[in-house]
């Protein structure tokens, strides 16, 4: 059956957030927000080679920038802010966050096995972009066409994500009819 939109979100993966988190916080020692705009930047990425997000959540264009719903709200339950997330005792057994300061504490060496190479692909890229051009660089990269066009506290549509695309046009295409006929 085709759909007139895209929606993404209801294939999130706790396994691949935690990694994803894990990963982006190993190469950048980042807080939390910039972790958040990095993982954006990665999904972005994934979704203009491979055709998907790496880890399956949907963008809500918040005042600061686009935040992936079910990572954030995962991230609120390891720092203590809601009681339940469905999955979320894997991610406190991986890494504590601080209220005050939204630093990462990483558990043990991290474990990167739910990712693909494509996802550690487009981690490595924006970690390294991260290095190279710093944190400014990341929020402003965040603040893209799509989170611009986007009312605030709204989701981001992927098809406003992938209009910036070179391919973009095919690209919707072929994720709104992955299985014609």
């Amino acid at each position: 059956m085709q759909s007139d939109r895209l929606t993404v979100g209801e294939s999130f993966k706790v396994d691949k957030a935690v990694a994803a988190i894990s990963y982006l916080v190993s190469r950048t020692a980042e807080s939390l927000y910039p972790v958040l705009k990095m993982l954006y930047l990665a999904d972005r990425c994934h979704l203009e080679r491979y055709g998907r997000f790496i880890v399956g959540d949907r963008y809500v264009a918040m005042e600061k920038g686009p935040v992936p719903s079910r990572t954030y709200d995962m991230l609120k339950f390891v720092r203590g802010d809601r009681s339940f997330f469905d999955g979320g005792d894997a991610a406190k057994q991986a890494f504590a966050l601080d209220r005050q300061t939204h630093k990462f504490s990483i558990y043990g060496v991290p474990s990167f096995e739910a990712l693909s190479e494509s996802d550690v692909e487009c981690l490595e890229e924006v970690a390294n972009l991260r290095a190279q051009k710093g944190s400014n660089f990341i929020r402003n990269a965040s603040h893209d066409d799509a989170w611009k066009a986007t009312t605030r506290n709204s989701d981001i549509a992927v098809e406003a994500i992938a209009a910036q695309f070179d391919d973009g046009p095919s690209l919707v295409q072929h994720l709104l009819n992955r299985h014609p006929n």
